[in-house]
């Protein structure tokens, strides 16, 4: 396609998204929580999974003594929930011995057995990507650990994930790579979950043309009209802002690659910032030695060292302004400049969300006294922030800070894995398909995206889109067993919401002032086979929870 062909998106400012309420399926999942069941929530991309689980957390940390661990099958998303992997909470390392000697070496370990014993509530994010080995693994080791032969040795389950986006990493420590299992797949799942509860609104597209083609890329069938839409999207998009979309590819040496040579090829000198870490202290108040505290600051997404210019484009890694500037808003380096010199010209200046912990607050203070200019960004909603260095921490079990990290807020954004972004919204993707591998990956590129209209795809082809077969065959088990009950909002009414039937998409309307309801306003929510019924009721107990659109 000619460059003139490119299509000019105009710099109007994007307006700071709305607050809304969670909606009626979210709020249910949530009570489901607090009452003490084991859950497993889904859903496509976008239908605001990770916003409900940050609430979950939110709500069970109000309680401090409630034994909340907080994990997910990997890294990123660990921090991006502000947790660590499944594999650090379980003291397991790799998990590649058998679970019995696994179990027997947790069991003999005091810091790790009281871990185990003292969880009443385990959160695991981004169940797609744990093997259903593992999963059966970690089932034993807490039966085994905590001396209860409940299901998971009675620890409440929080999962969630979508089965149909990045599938877990196949075993390659042996001599012939052993193929990976989903977590659905292990042995205990069935006896530690129930039917899985399914969010059905998306939030983050609010196009429905393209949300039928995110729908059916999800489950790797596009029509011919879904291909030559897609195929239509190859124009170049050029933005008057100056702002380029992130591109993201599936390989991390793609990333760094892209990155490092357009920061190389800009004009102008480059400026490094070295983070200021330090060891955090352990459950038993012992501070831990700089080995263990470097193994847990590796995760963070924070560098420990990163080089810009101006005229770099970045990306916000954590939230400053809520609804506004968050962790995942792109923009581009304008100047540096220092705290001082941006106050007196009336820009904002970065400051910590989270409170410091009060040991470590004298690194604070040596950061700021050397009065050194810091990166001033100019985002894609036309606001303007000196990103001063925050504050970045590894929570331990019992909230306690294990190691602590001081660095600017952001990572270079003209590329990111597909890894590395899914759980994001993007508001301008570009997505190159050509080295993609894996299934649900392009599933997962796309789904970043708000719109089709700040969306460019390359090297887009049909056979690039599939899904795992034995995740189509796994969800037809448990959409076949009886209807499938989901609760959405109603758009209508802010006092309704609707039940719909996934078998003979039979709709029932249900409102607090809906005259004809014959009972006081409870009706059986079918969840699961091996949980009781649980009542609905349209008067909910819970708040009105407050959440950013995605």
């Amino acid at each position: 396609m000619a460059a003139a062909d490119a299509v000019i998106i105009p710099a109007t400012p994007i307006p700071p998204p709305k607050l809304i309420r969670l909606s009626r399926e979210q709020h249910r999942v949530l009570e489901m929580v607090v009452a003490g069941k084991s859950v497993f929530f889904t859903g496509p991309a976008g239908t605001g999974k990770s916003i409900l689980l940050q609430e979950i957390i939110k709500t069970l940390k109000a309680n401090p003594f409630h034994g909340l661990a907080v994990t997910a099958s990997t890294g990123i998303a660990g921090l991006n929930i502000g947790g660590s992997t499944v594999h650090s909470f379980a003291g397991i390392g790799l998990g590649k011995e058998s679970k019995e000697r696994l179990a027997k070496k947790i069991k003999n370990s005091f810091r790790l057995c009281d871990r185990w014993k003292g969880t009443k509530t385990l959160i695991i994010d981004e169940i797609s990507m744990l093997d259903g080995v593992l999963f059966d693994k970690l089932e034993y080791i807490a039966r085994y650990v905590r001396e209860c032969e409940r299901p998971f040795g009675g620890i409440q389950l929080v999962i969630s994930g979508d089965f149909f986006q990045l599938p877990p990493v196949p075993d390659k420590t042996h001599e012939h790579s052993m193929p990976a299992t989903y977590a659905f797949d292990a042995q205990s799942w069935p006896r530690c979950m129930g039917r899985p509860i399914v969010l059905s609104r998306v939030f983050r597209q609010k196009d429905n043309a393209f949300i039928d083609i995110l729908s059916s890329m999800r489950t790797g069938v596009l029509s011919q009209k879904h291909i030559q839409q897609l195929t239509k999207l190859s124009r170049p998009l050029i933005y008057a802002d100056g702002i380029e979309p992130s591109r993201l590819f599936p390989l991390r040496v793609e990333v760094e690659a892209c990155n490092r040579g357009r920061l190389e090829g800009l004009p102008g000198t480059e400026i490094t910032y070295h983070a200021v870490d330090s060891a955090g202290f352990d459950v038993h108040n012992e501070r831990l030695n700089k080995e263990s505290a470097d193994r847990l600051l590796d995760r963070l997404v924070a560098v420990p060292r990163i080089s810009l210019k101006v005229g770099a484009q970045v990306m916000l890694i954590q939230n400053v302004v809520q609804g506004s500037l968050v962790n995942g808003s792109t923009g581009v380096l304008e100047e540096f400049l220092t705290t001082r010199e941006a106050l007196e010209r009336g820009y904002q200046v970065s400051e910590p969300q989270q409170e410091m912990p009060k040991n470590l607050l004298p690194l604070d203070d040596a950061v700021f006294s050397k009065n050194q200019p810091f990166p001033l960004v100019r985002f894609t909603n036309g606001a303007y922030l000196l990103c001063a260095p925050l504050s970045f921490s590894v929570e331990g079990f019992k909230g306690n800070c294990e190691a602590h990290r001081l660095q600017v807020p952001l990572i270079l954004a003209w590329a990111l894995s597909i890894h590395k972004s899914q759980g994001q919204t993007l508001t301008r993707v570009k997505v190159d398909l050509d080295r993609v591998f894996e299934k649900g990956q392009a599933y997962v590129a796309l789904s970043r995206a708000t719109t089709m209209d700040h969306l460019e795809i390359e090297n887009f082809q049909p056979s690039k889109v599939h899904a795992h077969p034995r995740v189509i065959a796994w969800q037809k088990t448990w959409m076949k067993l009886d209807p499938v009950i989901t609760v959405e909002e109603d758009e209508d009414s802010e006092d309704g919401f609707e039940l719909q039937n996934q078998n003979d998409r039979e709709v029932i309307l249900i409102s607090d002032e809906d005259s004809e309801m014959e009972s006081d306003g409870e009706y059986e929510f079918v969840l699961s086979h091996f949980n009781p019924v649980v009542p609905i009721t349209t008067n909910s107990p819970i708040k009105n929870y407050k959440m950013e659109q995605y």
